[in-house]
């Protein structure tokens, strides 16, 4: 294994820092974030002015007059509007970074409020011009609200195992010019989130939400768009990855809904909904990760997290594949071992449906728990200030851990709930004792915004062509008004819902593939021609269309060499496809070594794409491709040789890892020669360029070190900025003895940096 070349350690960048917004801060004793390494600096307090308090007050007492019922009262959405307001974030050493942005109560009940109009209150945040960790869009919630301490420790343990988990921390938060109170931070699910986990554009799925009022429709709740992840919805090809993720979350929903009501007679006992094993087929990992995360969540009291209103997911477009997320569990495990020790038998026999998933989830939860390191767990909710809600010590944390072992045990070697109950194959919503009562229509569609919208019993159905506004309402909401009536989004094919059919196949279960050795998969498209010539280590690759492509998978990708041939260049609306896929060729949670790639005249947005990759490049010759020529995201890389001739984009384009480049040469790039964005740092040696838009380009609190630098014929020499708010600036270092460029321009943004000593 290799170590790539660090970057330098500028000296004069203090204030360039990934984690910090600090071009809002007052900057003092910035020597204490120089240079950092950190994956995230934690703020010391937080403190919320709204801009106009009257009208925050005056929604308040609305709130507050307008219920009687504590325990039952839903606070009416049209009392949570967000109200514009300066966000201060205070660091140690005295560092204060003022933000604009906006504010409203988050929480669908008064537990979330307080009577004495207290920082307490929980909050959704927004900044319009900075970031906390790259993050923009957060929650600070009242700590009871989320059980207190258990809710770091669930946050914690889920990410130390390898869970989508949101970056979680205790904080203090001072409301208006109030006494600082202990709250909890949490971060909001989005593109960036997705990005901290290392994953593709794709749809955050959630629980529906009613805001019509019916009661008889509260427990019909299937899922909708939370957050587009990336996706852009005005474009066909993404349309496309959301619905598909949808008509995959609610077929899991609907697939034993029927029989299960009648099995507990009343839906409202039901506290979670297994996910059938059909919903993964061909996809072993899937099944094992979904089961093990339910699992985990059952053995630490933590079902509420099971139900429909609150599942989160990520559809991950490339092995169509639903992952979950942990949010609003209620874990109780840190209260476990107290004197009113709570287990999880009786509700095993009870209100929880224990099904095949959980069992092998358990299973695998265990396998999880037993490679856990407690002490690094132990010391992780340390820095996130797990004791200002609570008393706690290793000790406590490793038994916690044992309690969650045992359940996990126990849920093991519980009987199956639903064992003898079938899905039920006839059309959910007018086949229940309840469809009478339903005063919805149902959507499916049937290509791009034509939907077909039936009534609950399938007699009446009419084709409707949805607006942009439209189609992103019905993805969005649970229940939409479309030409005065009521509607909501079932399944993507109408036959499907009828008959309660798995989804079809996406992503790479569609694709052909070949298994080269125990340690590398190919996946093509129908018409790729591929050779393989095991003595030379060779793979020959043809594309004989222009959509077609390769990915290529595996954990020890050593000494070969793929020679690709593309179906030729041509005009591109897209960077990603339905299956979240740029490049012709793409390497994806990989580990290389040794490698040599050749490829021309690409059709792809990307001619070569490493997602998630780590190794060594010999040699990189790519001529001819349409847009980007080498791309990257994720990855920890080492390039030899890299030979790139007429681009379309960016011949060199790297974001979110560290990478090294050997004796470059680029020639006609359309765009930039080399790009680094999103926290990526790039090292460079002996680096050509000749004709390009752009020489070097550093965005978004990433770094470029070039040594050797010759840049002919380039319209901007240098570029270094912000292009968005959720990262800081850039920096490009430079050495004054062995740069050149022919004008000697440079676009160098406040905040950013080129040092050229």
């Amino acid at each position: 294994m290799f170590i790539l070349p660090l970057i330098m350690s500028f000296s004069d960048i203090s204030h360039i820092n990934k984690n910090i917004s600090l071009e809002h801060c007052n900057q003092n004793n910035l020597e204490a974030y120089q240079n950092n390494d950190d994956n995230f600096i934690l703020p010391e307090s937080i403190s919320v002015n709204i801009n106009n308090y009257r009208k925050w007050y005056k929604n308040y007492f609305s709130i507050l007059s307008s219920y009687s019922d504590l325990e039952n009262y839903v606070i009416p959405y049209n009392l949570k509007d967000y109200h514009n307001a300066r966000i201060n974030i205070q660091y140690k050493n005295g560092i204060v970074c003022s933000f604009n942005g906006r504010v409203k109560i988050h929480g669908s009940g008064v537990d979330h409020i307080d009577k004495n109009l207290d920082t307490s209150t929980s909050l959704r945040v927004e900044l319009f011009d900075g970031h906390i960790n790259n993050i923009y869009n957060f929650v600070l919630f009242k700590p009871k609200t989320r059980n207190s301490e258990n809710e770091l420790f669930i946050t914690a343990l889920m990410r130390h195992l390898g869970f989508l988990s949101p970056l979680t921390f205790g904080v203090k938060v001072k409301f208006f010019d109030q006494t600082y109170k202990h709250m909890i931070f949490q971060e909001r699910f989005n593109e960036q989130f997705l990005k901290s986990y290392k994953k593709r554009p794709g749809p955050i799925l959630a629980g529906n939400k009613n805001r019509f009022g019916n009661s008889k429709i509260r427990n019909t709740g299937l899922s909708r768009v939370l957050n587009s992840g990336g996706l852009d919805f005005t474009k066909n090809v993404h349309k496309e990855i959301a619905l598909k993720a949808l008509d995959k979350a609610n077929y899991g929903y609907l697939y034993f809904r029927n029989n299960l009501e009648e099995f507990w007679e009343e839906i409202n006992e039901i506290t979670n909904l297994p996910l059938p094993e059909k919903l993964f087929l061909d996809d072993k990992i899937g099944y094992k990760t979904m089961g093990a995360f339910e699992a985990i969540l059952i053995a630490s009291a933590g079902v509420p997290g099971l139900t429909k209103a609150e599942r989160r997911f990520y559809y991950n477009p490339i092995y169509d594949r639903l992952e979950p997320i942990y949010y609003d569990g209620m874990v109780k495990i840190l209260n476990i071992f107290n004197n009113d020790k709570l287990t999880i038998a009786e509700e095993l026999r009870t209100t929880l449906i224990i099904s095949e998933i959980h069992k092998i989830g358990a299973i695998e939860a265990r396998l999880l728990l037993s490679n856990l390191d407690s002490v690094n767990l132990y010391k992780y909710l340390k820095k996130i200030r797990i004791e200002y809600f609570g008393k706690f010590s290793l000790k406590s944390i490793e038994r916690a851990l044992n309690v969650l072992d045992e359940n996990l045990i126990k849920i093991k070697n519980a009987e199956l709930t639903n064992k003898n109950i079938e899905p039920n194959k006839k059309a959910y919503f007018a086949n229940n004792n309840l469809s009478d009562k339903y005063d919805f229509g149902l959507a499916f569609q049937e290509t791009n915004n034509i939907f077909v919208i039936c009534d609950i019993n399938l007699i009446n159905c009419e084709k409707n062509t949805l607006n942009e506004n439209d189609f992103n309402r019905i993805i969005t909401s649970q229940i939409i008004e479309l030409k005065g009536k009521k509607v909501r989004f079932v399944r993507k094919n109408l036959n499907a819902y009828v008959h309660n059919s798995n989804p079809n196949k996406s992503g790479i279960k569609m694709m052909k593939k070949i298994k080269i050795n125990n340690s590398m998969i190919i996946y093509f498209d129908n018409q790729v021609e591929i050779e393989i010539f095991q003595n030379n280590r060779m793979i020959k690759i043809k594309q004989n269309s222009k959509n077609d492509y390769v990915i290529i998978i595996g954990n020890k990708i050593n000494d070969w060499s793929f020679y690709f041939e593309g179906w030729g260049k041509r005009e591109l609306d897209y960077k990603i496809d339905k299956n979240s896929i740029g490049g012709c060729i793409t390497f994806l949670d990989s580990f290389i070594e040794n490698i040599s790639i050749f490829a021309k005249n690409i059709p792809c947005p990307n001619a070569i794409h490493f997602i998630n990759t780590t190794g060594t490049i010999n040699d990189v010759e790519i001529f001819n491709s349409s847009a980007d020529a080498f791309d990257a995201d994720f990855s920890n890389l080492k390039v030899n040789s890299a030979n790139i001739i007429n681009a379309g984009g960016e011949c060199i384009g790297v974001k979110q890892g560290t990478y090294f480049f050997n004796q470059i040469k680029l020639s006609n790039c359309g765009d930039r020669s080399i790009s680094s964005g999103e926290n990526a740092k790039i090292t460079l040696n002996n680096i050509e360029v000749i004709n390009a838009k752009v020489g070097l380009a550093a965005k978004d609190s990433s770094s470029i070190e070039a040594k050797n630098v010759i840049l002919k014929n380039v319209e901007k020499c240098i570029l270094s900025f912000k292009q968005k708010n959720n990262f800081s600036g850039s920096v490009i270092k430079t050495y004054n003895d062995s740069y050149f460029c022919n004008n000697n321009s440079s676009d160098i943004e406040k905040n950013s940096l080129w040092l050229n000593d």
